[in-house]
């Protein structure tokens, strides 16, 4: 006798909320994070102030505003070229130009001077900005090095080598075409080692969504070199996200 068990609808509702959080989740990977301050010159607090980060690529833009203790944060921000608008009322509208990398958590502490709101104070320039927020330790190959370098058969993990540490594959940790004929791959001739890891030990994401082969544990999809603005090769230190493997993430 066949039984009808009815599937409650909140039953739906949660898996499909499930699946959701995971796909932000994965997306975080590969995404920017902005945060910081809005300060007065005495070092005090501006809560209210109101804040625009403006995408120079494409023009989209994202208001929030600094809460009680004048703290701010744009999280799950494209990697590119930013312009960063913050104003309160009472003080001179500042104007700061920036530019987000991959993975990249920026600490950016914003000082607003007493004036009129009809004056605008322009940066143009922005030092380089320390990374107080983790102690990962890698590099980000930006679109300068994927567009402008000339690659030997064209594939992208040739410049993952660029990064400290990180060294052509010299041992038997992967197989590929190069070193087993049994288990050839096309296109999967390039590994590399990071911190005296294994090659089989790196980690490969996708626009934040696993990029690694589960058997042979090398990149499972090669984009080509023009479809890459850029990417990060991390190689120690890793923040929670990370962990499916032991060498460098990707």
């Amino acid at each position: 006798m066949k039984i009808n068990i009815p599937w409650p609808e909140w039953l739906t509702l949660l898996c499909v909320c499930f699946f959701l959080f995971l796909s932000q989740a994965k997306g975080q990977v590969s995404m920017a994070t902005l945060s910081g301050e809005v300060l007065d010159t005495q070092s005090a607090a501006i809560p209210g102030a109101k804040l625009i980060l403006t995408s120079r690529d494409t023009g989209l833009m994202r208001t929030t505003i600094a809460s009680g203790d004048g703290f701010f944060e744009f999280a799950a921000v494209n990697p590119g070229n930013y312009k960063l608008e913050i104003e309160a009322p009472g003080f001179q509208t500042e104007v700061r130009t920036l530019v987000l990398a991959v993975n990249q958590v920026l600490r950016l502490d914003v000082t607003l001077e007493v004036g009129s709101q009809t004056r605008q104070v322009v940066v143009k320039g922005v030092p380089t900005a320390l990374r107080t927020t983790n102690a990962t330790l890698g590099e980000v190959i930006d679109p300068t090095l994927t567009r402008m370098l000339p690659l030997d058969g064209r594939h992208i993990l040739d410049l993952a080598i660029l990064a400290p540490t990180a060294v052509p594959n010299m041992d038997m940790g992967v197989q590929d075409g190069n070193q087993n004929p049994l288990y050839w791959r096309p296109g999967q001739g390039t590994e590399f080692t990071a911190a005296g890891d294994r090659a089989n030990a790196n980690y490969y994401l996708l626009d934040g969504a696993t990029d690694t082969d589960p058997t042979f544990n090398t990149l499972t999809l090669s984009p080509a070199v023009d479809a890459v603005r850029e990417f990060k090769v991390q190689t120690g230190s890793y923040s929670a996200e990370f962990g499916s493997g032991g060498g460098a993430q990707v």
